[in-house]
């Protein structure tokens, strides 16, 4: 199967003016902790930022996705999700 979207440039930057959070999640998809971002930021450059504070606390980091900026991480048996949100206490049903 082939794919409908093409990789981003090199360069690519995404940003978008509404109001963002770097959320991280337990497996279980509850929020252990949440940071908002300023407008117009880099939504790319801010998850990079993240895995490389979390690399040095002494996480293992997974690649950041090529599609959306989110990534997971584990230390010492335990695995966390790390996204960027736009609300990340708004309860959307997984069926819709």
């Amino acid at each position: 199967m082939t794919r409908r979207r093409s990789p981003p440039p090199d360069g690519y930057q995404l940003k978008d003016n509404t109001s963002r959070f770097i959320v991280i999640r337990e497996m279980w998809r509850e929020v252990i902790s949440s940071e908002p971002l300023p407008p117009d930021t880099d939504l790319r450059t801010a998850a990079n930022e993240v895995q490389h504070r979390m690399a040095a606390a002494g996480w293992n980091v997974e690649d950041l996705g090529k599609y959306n900026p989110c990534f997971y991480a584990s230390k010492s048996g335990k695995r966390v999700e790390v996204s960027i949100e736009t609300d990340p206490f708004e309860r959307k049903s997984p069926f819709f």
